[in-house]
């Protein structure tokens, strides 16, 4: 069972990194004008999808299974805070702020989760 919580955490990070990079480029496409709406869905998606591989992480974690470096832990968790705080900053801003606020976090959303798959 531990090889398979494993298997699924391993996917949904991948899933995560692959949400960053499409949210990274529809963020960046609403600077140019684009709306900014199906890139904020894919932020809370993004925040969502690392909420449940944190839960199946911890899972994993707690049958024995450790990540290769503590920093998995550090960037899981920013996968789910940078999101929810660009919401916040976004919010404040007006449409083309909120779309540079969301292109920046979209970029940064994509390091992140590639050193949280390298470190895992």
């Amino acid at each position: 069972m531990n090889a398979t919580l494993t298997q699924v955490h391993a996917i949904l990070g991948l899933l995560v990194v692959a949400g960053c990079v499409a949210f990274a480029i529809l963020a960046w496409l609403s600077v140019s004008g684009v709306g900014s709406r199906l890139a904020d869905g894919f932020r809370v998606g993004v925040a969502g999808l690392a909420v449940v591989a944190g839960a199946i992480g911890l899972a994993v974690a707690l049958r024995g299974h450790q990540p290769g470096e503590w920093l998995h832990w550090i960037y899981g968790a920013a996968l789910v805070v940078v999101p929810v705080v660009a919401g916040v900053l976004a919010a404040e801003r007006s449409e083309r702020g909120r779309s540079v606020v969301l292109a920046i976090t979209g970029t940064l959303l994509i390091a992140i989760a590639w050193r949280a798959m390298v470190t895992g």
